[in-house]
């Protein structure tokens, strides 16, 4: 019988300035996301509808709310006037959907930019 232990890929060694730039990455992703900043919605706005005319997309619908309480109550409304929908779920798998791909799109190739970049330097 063959052993597994082939199969099994090295650990990844880090050195101490590749732990230092995760760290420091970390940091700097961990407050965009924590942050209580007002939102910069004309930034987000061109950055979304450039990527959707990058992909011949038509440009979305943008609603601009203050906090993620009026977001939350903007959607229960939506699903009150469109009873409908919310009941099919189309509303949610709509929302829900451009929400995540757009989000998702958007910060994997910001970090994987920018970590890249920064990982590449640290190599070379």
């Amino acid at each position: 019988m063959k052993s597994n232990a082939a199969a099994k890929p090295k650990p990844l060694s880090l050195t101490a300035g590749r732990r230092d730039l995760i760290d420091r990455a970390y940091t700097e992703w961990l407050a965009a996301g924590l942050s209580t900043e007002p939102a910069d919605f004309d930034a987000a706005e061109a950055a979304v509808t450039a990527l959707y005319a990058a992909t011949d997309r038509p440009r979305p619908y943008f609603v601009r709310l203050s906090s993620p309480l009026a977001a939350e109550l903007y959607i229960n409304l939506l699903c009150q006037t469109w009873p409908e929908l919310a009941k099919r779920g189309q509303l949610w798998d709509q929302l829900g959907g451009q929400l995540k791909d757009q989000l998702w799109d958007q910060l994997r190739d910001q970090l994987w930019d920018q970590l890249g970049g920064q990982l590449r330097g640290q190599l070379r």
